[in-house]
């Protein structure tokens, strides 16, 4: 890939407006760092920005969880649902099982994983989400909210 090329490739992921012809080859790469600096800004913003709206309090990830804790937990298929295009397939996980057993932490780490891929998340209990249908002037509207959520974490 030439550096043009490269530099198209940026300017068109940023919707950038500048013609490409309009830079003078001498400035490619001084503008291709810039460009690249500026896409990882724009992504780890977005990041702090989904992360923000998505509920999740504090930030949890499979690494940090202790699967010797419960055994039943099978790692395995969490490992397996992680890595598969849930999202972009939109599967569901239901998790059931008693207070204390890891269910809020697996599932708020799949919902931060689906925020570094990029994808809107809302993550909630359970008694807040009817909370807040039941408060909303207009029910529907907001269970239409919902279910347009990428991804949805009811806990």
């Amino acid at each position: 890939m030439t550096k043009q090329d490269i530099l198209e490739t940026l300017c068109k992921e940023l919707s950038f407006k500048t013609p490409i012809k309009e830079i003078t080859p001498d400035f490619y790469d001084i503008i291709i760092d810039f460009l690249k600096t500026e896409k990882e800004y724009q992504r780890q913003y977005k990041i702090v920005r989904l992360q923000r709206l998505s509920g999740i309090k504090q930030v949890k990830t499979l690494k940090l969880f202790d699967w010797h804790f419960n055994p039943k937990i099978s790692k395995e298929d969490i490992l397996t649902f992680h890595n598969s295009s849930w999202v972009e397939n939109a599967f569901n996980l239901v998790l059931i099982g008693d207070t204390g057993l890891g269910k809020s932490h697996i599932a708020s780490s799949l919902c931060y994983e689906a925020i570094l891929q990029g994808f809107p998340t809302t993550f909630i209990s359970a008694f807040d989400l009817t909370s807040r249908i039941k408060k909303a002037l207009n029910p529907s509207s907001k269970i239409d909210y919902y279910s347009k959520v990428r991804v949805l974490c009811i806990d």
